[in-house]
């Protein structure tokens, strides 16, 4: 359900702003955080660990956020959080797989 709406929002802000959404942008980034943590039972939550610092912190853990935006504005098309020890790699191959599996099915040309 959340996924649906961020896609229906972004697709009305791209339409209202005139936003081409054919170039995509796909990034990550780390938030260290402080503090102790309860581990979820949902099978579905983070997992807040130690992993690569990129403010050279390996004390604190971290969560690492996944961000595709549209080149043109700027707008967040898809959003997911990562366990903190999940390499940009791992990320940007389940990433590049799905959107090419959805470009694949598009009407129009799309770029990544």
């Amino acid at each position: 359900m959340k996924l649906l709406l961020l896609r229906y929002i972004a697709l009305a802000v791209c339409a209202q702003e005139r936003i081409a959404p054919r170039f995509h942008h796909l990034d990550t980034t780390s938030f260290a955080l402080s503090g102790a943590y309860v581990p979820e039972s949902d099978e579905h939550a983070i997992c807040i660990t130690h992993g690569y610092s990129k403010d050279h912190r390996p004390d604190l853990k971290q969560a690492v956020l996944e961000l595709l935006v549209s080149q043109d504005g700027g707008v967040p098309l898809v959003s997911k959080s990562w366990d903190g020890n999940t390499s940009d790699t791992q990320i940007f191959k389940e990433r590049a797989e799905a959107l090419i599996a959805a470009f694949a099915r598009s009407p129009t040309p799309r770029y990544l």
